[in-house]
């Protein structure tokens, strides 16, 4: 009899001529799918589930006698935390606040910050890149445009704090460190004085002055300075009248190149206008 003559019958059968072949009851047979591809038992058995759980405790507690050998138990959220940050800062950028400070015909004035960096920038009519005029200086804020639009000025906290005034379409930087400030404070009864960290910087209409505020770092003090760019006789010194016992942020701009206008602390407002107009002296 051939195996095609076998009937279900014979083939169940131990005593047919052609009996199949008996497997070990025991023994525990990979299942055939219809493509004939053997699948693995769905359920394992119970002693390879205590195996795999014996080594995740295992592991578990390898981990923990490390961590306590390092002395870094008190510290796993901070590490756990600082992994997460390294895992996803390549997927989250820093958000970039740009502001266009100013415009004249074929060119545009702008500071950027990200994070703690921030840089000034021009860009003229027709030019694709912007050009860095802050360099590599990541502390520069407040710009502000010169009249004739060649120059710019921001403040800088490298050096303890400085003003830097430098040419749009290149050549040497000029700047006003603290110390030039520091101590007409003094006839003020005030401290050493500092560049507000907050100040604006406002040119002249004939682009040879500045004006800007220094604070007392002691005390809530702001008072306006005017002082002549580099190459000027005229040195920096107090306005008559413009100081406020107040850290508020101030604003200043020239009315003439005799006369400021500035804004006074909101504290001050019931007891004087919030604007107030000084003259300046002729250096």
């Amino acid at each position: 009899m051939s195996p095609d003559d076998v009937s279900s019958e014979s083939m169940g059968d131990p005593k047919g001529e052609w009996p199949p072949t008996i497997l070990d009851p025991g023994f525990n047979a990979p299942a055939v799918d219809n493509l004939g591809s053997a699948r693995l038992p769905e359920n394992p058995k119970p002693v390879n589930v205590l195996l795999y759980i014996v080594g995740v405790i295992a592991i578990l507690l390898v981990c923990a006698v490390v961590v306590s050998l390092l002395g870094l138990e008190n510290r796993t959220g901070e590490i756990i935390r600082l992994l997460f940050q390294q895992s996803t800062a390549q997927e989250l950028s820093p958000p970039v606040l740009t502001t266009i400070v100013d415009t004249r015909e074929n060119l545009v004035l702008m500071s950027d910050k990200v994070d703690d960096v921030s840089r000034i920038l021009v860009q003229r009519s027709g030019q694709e890149p912007w050009l860095l005029l802050s360099g590599n200086d990541t502390t520069a804020t407040n710009p502000a445009l010169s009249p004739d639009a060649t120059r710019v000025v921001y403040l800088s906290q490298l050096d303890g704090g400085k003003i830097v005034i430098t040419p749009i379409d290149g050549g040497a930087q000029q700047t006003l460190p603290a110390i030039d400030i520091r101590d007409i404070g003094l006839t003020q009864n005030a401290s050493l004085l500092q560049f507000c960290p907050w100040t604006p910087i406002a040119w002249n209409p004939a682009g040879d002055r500045l004006a800007f505020f220094g604070c007392d770092p002691n005390r809530p003090f702001s008072t306006v300075i005017v002082s002549g760019i580099l190459g000027s006789q005229e040195k920096p010194d107090t306005v008559p009248g413009g100081v406020a016992e107040s850290t508020e942020v101030r604003q200043v701009i020239w009315l003439n190149d005799t006369q400021l206008i500035v804004t006074v602390p909101v504290t001050d407002t019931r007891l004087s206008p919030p604007v107030i107009t000084l003259n300046v002296p002729v250096p």
